[in-house]
């Protein structure tokens, strides 16, 4: 699973190794080989999932300003973009198996890092662990607001000229997580 853009300056399969960079900016983009692999330890972190309550439900019953995992999240993301639910549709084909692909359009310049700008397109295949919410949401979930944690990592492999890819979070986006962002987002200036 991966975010890809819907539109952009680059094709959708570059999207992710300008995700840092922006889009034209003449900046040179890490080659994949440099950025960290995406462990099990990593994948806790950035599950290429979206949170429970953003379907109704507390299931983690997490405290967000006692949450050691957010703070970390928060840390090492590449980005940490406002968002919105833009469209929710079935992705056709074998591959895909009957995945949901979700666009998500930035309302506002990220909170941390930086983020190219444009559309990402997010794909749920049905071994996620947020398709059956995203199921039984639907249609109704468009316009949800979400935050989107990002942050890139070698390809599979880590072979020399293969692509990085993105992996993401998306929370609630709240008041309360907002502040939380803002704050650790400080602390990784002092650090």
């Amino acid at each position: 699973m991966s975010a890809q853009p819907v539109r952009g300056c680059v094709p959708a399969i570059l999207f992710i190794m300008v995700a840092l960079s922006g889009c034209g900016s003449g900046r040179a983009q890490p080659p994949a080989q440099s950025l960290p692999a995406y462990t099990p330890e990593a994948a806790r972190l950035f599950d290429d999932a979206f949170a429970p309550p953003l379907f109704g439900f507390d299931t983690e019953a997490r405290d967000l300003a006692q949450d050691l995992e957010l703070r970390e999240r928060i840390r090492q993301a590449s980005f940490v973009m406002p968002a919105r639910i833009e469209t929710v549709s079935r992705v056709g084909g074998t591959e895909h198996s009957g995945a949901y692909e979700i666009i998500l359009v930035p309302l506002a310049p990220p909170l941390v890092g930086t983020y190219p700008g444009g559309p990402m397109r997010v794909t749920i295949p049905t071994s996620n662990s947020s398709y059956a919410w995203v199921e039984g949401a639907g249609a109704a979930w468009v316009g949800t607001r979400v935050l989107a944690f990002g942050r890139l990592y070698a390809g599979g492999t880590g072979a020399p000229g293969e692509k990085p890819s993105l992996h993401f979070r998306c929370e609630a986006d709240t008041v309360q997580l907002r502040s939380i962002v803002e704050r650790d987002a400080a602390l990784r200036l002092v650090r």
